[in-house]
């Protein structure tokens, strides 16, 4: 029975060994939130992508509801991206649904179109806001 105690002991010391200094890894994130408005109307629903101005490293995204978002994005100039899909022609029998097409421009979702930019600051408030007008 003490030899079982003692391998106990022995078992949590080596867990706790491992454990120490063993925090939250990988870059610090920052809070950013805002509105997204299209055509004057609050986004109903969709995605928004901050891009590392420096093409190859991480992207952060989150989505769009009801107009606002709200997520977690390294520090540094962004190049943002907004997405947003709707339904559009009659439904699909086989699928049950309506084929969903991308309706923003490509001058707001398009990688290499954008026009959209953010710089997420590690000190400032980091909230943004997005007018986008189209047809």
């Amino acid at each position: 029975m003490r030899h079982n105690l003692l391998n106990l002991n022995l078992l949590v010391l080596c867990l706790l060994a491992l454990t120490i200094g063993c925090g939250p890894r990988g870059p610090k994130m920052h809070a950013v939130s805002g509105t997204v408005t299209y055509n004057g109307q609050p986004l109903p629903e969709g995605d928004i992508i901050f891009a590392p101005a420096t093409p190859g490293e991480v992207e952060d995204a989150g989505k769009v509801v009801n107009g606002k978002f709200a997520f977690q994005a390294r520090a540094g100039d962004k190049k943002v991206k907004i997405l947003a899909s709707r339904e559009e022609g009659s439904v699909d029998p086989q699928m049950g649904a309506a084929p969903r097409v991308q309706y923003i421009p490509a001058e707001y979702s398009s990688a290499e179109k954008t026009e959209l930019t953010a710089e997420v600051s590690e000190n400032g408030k980091n909230e943004f806001t997005f007018t986008l007008t189209g047809p």
